[in-house]
């Protein structure tokens, strides 16, 4: 009994590290909240760069939407140190698997994961009205 409980109490905390270690938040910039998402740039925008969402977690058991929100705020975050005003989203890849995790006498556990992840072009636009 005593294995049993200490089997399932570290299923337990393995389980929360694994999902803790997974969750992350973005904050915004001050400022970027002026960043205005297009499908594409006027004529007068400059291109400064690719900017991409490498940097947050891909695979997170946060909710598709958490993920989406959180994709384009390091979008608006990054563009604005690059000094842009506009992002043209170019690749956003939302999907949602099974995984499946091995959890000791108790067996297999499936849980869904979200992978979330996108690219856009950041631009500086002299008005964006």
């Amino acid at each position: 009994m005593k294995e049993w409980i200490g089997l399932k109490t570290s299923a337990i905390v393995l389980c929360c590290h694994f999902i803790v270690g997974c969750a992350t938040t973005v904050s915004p910039t001050p400022g970027s909240e002026k960043i205005k998402i297009l499908g594409a740039p006027n004529k007068r925008c400059k291109n400064l760069g690719e900017i991409n969402t490498n940097d947050v977690a891909k695979e997170s058991f946060d909710s598709a939407a958490t993920l989406h929100d959180m994709n384009i705020t390091l979008l608006k975050n990054k563009s604005l140190a690059l000094g842009a005003n506009v992002v043209v989203l170019t690749n956003h890849v939302s999907s949602q698997e099974k995984k499946s995790f091995q959890m000791g006498k108790i067996g297999n556990k499936d849980i869904k994961v979200n992978t979330h992840s996108m690219v856009g072009m950041a631009y500086y636009c002299p008005s964006t009205r």
